[in-house]
């Protein structure tokens, strides 16, 4: 039995690539904030990239508002293509890309209209490339 995906908004696509690909959205380390009668310590939620700097577990920068726009940004997209890891991941993703941007169209059935598929498939859209993405990774 095939299991029916979701329909999700691009805001929950972009949360989902950018959780599978490092991003943690967690409370900040306690930051000042101004208040009407001065500063107060508080707590923010923020994003926060693979990369970001931490120390004994302190974080050493402020987070960012977000992560990329993969749904809607090819250079994003490349960010997280760069993320898949190499051989099965790859091949993966690469079937999955087919399969949504030639749509209803078996790979293995198409000899003659191979390179007008294959330009399709590499023309991918950002939508289409985070749809294949999300499948690859199983979310």
């Amino acid at each position: 039995m095939v299991e029916e995906r979701k329909e999700m908004t691009p805001e929950e696509i972009n949360r989902k690539i950018a959780e599978a690909c490092g991003w943690e959205y967690r409370q900040t380390d306690s930051i000042e904030l101004h208040f009407p009668g001065g500063y107060q310590p508080c707590k923010v939620w923020r994003w926060f990239r693979p990369d970001s700097p931490r120390l004994n577990g302190h974080d050493l920068s402020a987070g960012m508002e977000s992560p990329p726009d993969y749904f809607n940004d090819l250079n994003a997209c490349a960010e997280m293509e760069r993320t898949l890891s190499e051989n099965n991941e790859w091949q993966k993703y690469l079937s999955d890309l087919w399969q949504v941007a030639n749509p209803g169209i078996n790979p293995r059935s198409v000899v003659h209209a191979l390179n007008y598929l294959t330009k399709r498939t590499v023309m991918a859209t950002a939508p289409q490339r985070c749809e294949a993405f999300l499948r690859t990774k199983g979310l």
